[in-house]
């Protein structure tokens, strides 16, 4: 049975036991090269080995044959922005919207937010968010994204004189999403916002509210990277740059995860301007090479 077969491979891919996991792909994808769940997780695999093209393969082949696949249209956007192509996601932007209905659905308007927001037009990317926030589906992908927008958690380490935080609008799309949380994974993510936005408050009693979920999340999981990442920022703006470098340290080391890229990136952006403040040029770079093409 098919669905037996791809529960199997997402247990084997949540237990990082990618060969068993590939195997029951490859066996439901031998009859069925288009099953959208095996292929979505198939692609999954080869992006957790950074096999990117064959990833791309994947999700190109799917979206041809059926182009409003929405979660693939994710998947590829967020990977051709990760390998620095992101402008070959155009075409299949506009396969998905070639109707008038395909054209409103709440997925294919978090996809248009999603290639806005990477490519740095956050203002058509809350609007397209905006569109998909009330959605069952796509609506707290879309809150999420908001939220990171205007966060932009980089902003004081990377470029101080980044603009303003609108506070108020920040708080109430926050609000928003934690009313939404249910399961454990969503709570941890919208702890991780938060704790950002109580760094962004710059306030003491902020700082030590950030600390504390980030402490907390760390304790619960030593391996959730996203929540060492933020501690490093917080680290920075405490002016310890000796522990944001090592918690830093930690995160390079680590086996990459696609579903954690753009913390990867952070976390490896802001190690490489550290070095950069110590004269490291090689070191910065090697961890710009690592990183993706934003780092230059």
């Amino acid at each position: 049975d098919e669905t037996v077969i791809l529960e199997l491979a997402k247990l084997n891919f949540q237990d990082d036991e990618l060969a068993e996991c590939e195997r029951h792909c490859s066996a439901v994808l031998r009859t069925h090269p288009n099953h959208e769940g095996v292929a979505l997780l198939m692609a999954d695999i080869l992006y957790r080995r950074q096999d990117y093209s064959s990833a791309l393969a994947i999700l190109a082949q799917l979206l041809t044959v059926k182009p409003n696949t929405y979660e693939a249209l994710a998947r590829l956007i967020r990977l051709l922005n990760h390998t620095g192509q992101l402008d070959r996601s155009v075409g299949f932007i506009q396969s998905a919207g070639k109707t008038p209905r395909a054209s409103a659905h709440p997925g294919l308007s978090f996809c248009r937010g999603l290639f806005s927001r990477y490519h740095k037009r956050p203002g058509d990317a809350i609007s397209h968010f905006n569109l998909a926030r009330h959605d069952g589906t796509w609506g707290s992908l879309a809150l999420a994204n908001m939220i990171k927008i205007y966060l932009k958690p980089d902003r004081d380490v990377l470029d101080p004189n980044d603009g303003e935080l609108n506070l108020g609008v920040l708080a109430s799309l926050l609000a928003e999403l934690d009313s939404m949380a249910i399961t454990a994974e969503f709570r941890r993510n919208v702890d991780l916002l938060k704790a950002y936005y109580f760094l962004a408050l710059k306030t003491k009693t902020s700082m030590e509210k950030a600390m504390q979920l980030l402490i907390s999340m760390i304790e619960q999981d030593k391996g959730y990277l996203p929540a060492l990442v933020a501690m490093s920022v917080a680290f920075m703006h405490e002016d310890t740059i000796t522990k944001a470098r090592n918690a830093l340290k930690r995160l390079v080391k680590s086996p990459y995860k696609p579903e954690w890229a753009e913390e990867f990136e952070h976390g490896h952006l802001l190690l490489a301007d550290i070095y950069i403040q110590k004269n490291k040029f090689d070191l910065a770079e090697e961890l710009c090479n690592v990183s993706c093409l934003r780092g230059f």
